[in-house]
């Protein structure tokens, strides 16, 4: 059966192509999702930056280059390099490598699955790890609860 395209309004449509799609019918993938938080703390870190040098002459060089330090690497993935906990380790007594390993890819598999935190984790010597986060805004976090 063919299309009866004659009764088709063109200038309707000629006006419809003008004003383009919809940007709500169209979803924003993880990625730009990603991309967008990335963004929006980077944003912050520097907008946090202009607040402290508006007030430098109060505020410590330090502190002041913290904060540098913290917007030039908002939203970007980081790597922590650390000794494990020894009360982490199966027994209590000290890590292995088979349990070091077992523990990178189980405590990786299991962030992932619970929180949606992408790491890489690799063994480098007995108790030392080596974490690689996606979104480096979490690596305090993760930091704090390795150590």
């Amino acid at each position: 059966m063919r299309q009866n395209w004659s009764d088709l309004d063109l200038a309707a449509l000629e006006e419809e192509w003008k004003s383009g799609d919809n940007k709500e019918d169209f979803e924003v993938t993880p990625d730009e999702e990603l991309y967008q938080e990335f963004e929006r703390r980077r944003k912050m870190a520097f907008a946090k930056v202009n607040a402290a040098t508006n007030k430098a002459n109060n505020i410590p060089k330090s502190h002041l280059n913290r904060l540098l330090i913290k917007a030039q690497t908002a939203g970007k993935p980081e790597i922590i390099m650390t000794k494990l906990k020894l009360d982490l380790s199966p027994e209590g007594k000290g890590w292995k490598w088979e349990a070091l390993s077992e523990f990178c890819d189980d405590w990786s598999y299991r962030l992932d699955l619970f929180t949606g935190i992408k790491i890489n984790c690799y063994p480098i010597v007995p108790g030392d790890i080596m974490v690689a986060i996606q979104r480096g805004w979490y690596a305090e976090e993760v930091n704090n609860f390795l150590v």
